[in-house]
């Protein structure tokens, strides 16, 4: 066999490893939305519980929806919902944003990244 198709099977062959990879955290990711989150949030558009929409969250403004009440905390943050916030506010919410009304004691590493992987999948999906 050439060496180019080597190289060519070796790259297909981690390529498909790291979309297995990444959709067993997808997966782990919305066992873990359904474990922690859904009881407060929901998907949907437009579909608040105690919790705002998570619909499209990632990209969207903190304290953003207009039709949600936001905690005075959420409301007056300055930033966006990104990967790298929604890591560190899933760590430990009252820590970067105190006096908000998130009933979470924080995730470890693991499970939020797989959780973050989920919403970004989300986002993704048709």
């Amino acid at each position: 066999m050439p060496p180019w198709f080597l190289s060519s099977a070796a790259l297909l062959g981690a390529a498909l490893i790291s979309s297995s990879a990444l959709a067993a955290d997808v997966r782990e990711g919305e066992r873990i939305f359904r474990n922690h989150c859904y009881g407060c949030h929901a998907l949907q558009e437009g579909v608040h519980r105690a919790g705002p929409s998570l619909h499209e969250v990632i990209g969207r403004p903190v304290g953003g929806l207009a039709d949600y009440d936001y905690s005075a905390a959420l409301e007056a943050a300055e930033f966006n919902w990104d990967a790298e916030t929604l890591d560190t506010f899933l760590a430990d919410p009252e820590a970067l944003l105190p006096g908000n009304r998130m009933v979470l004691w924080g995730l470890e590493d693991a499970p939020r990244q797989a959780l973050i992987r989920y919403l970004e999948a989300q986002q993704e999906a048709p």
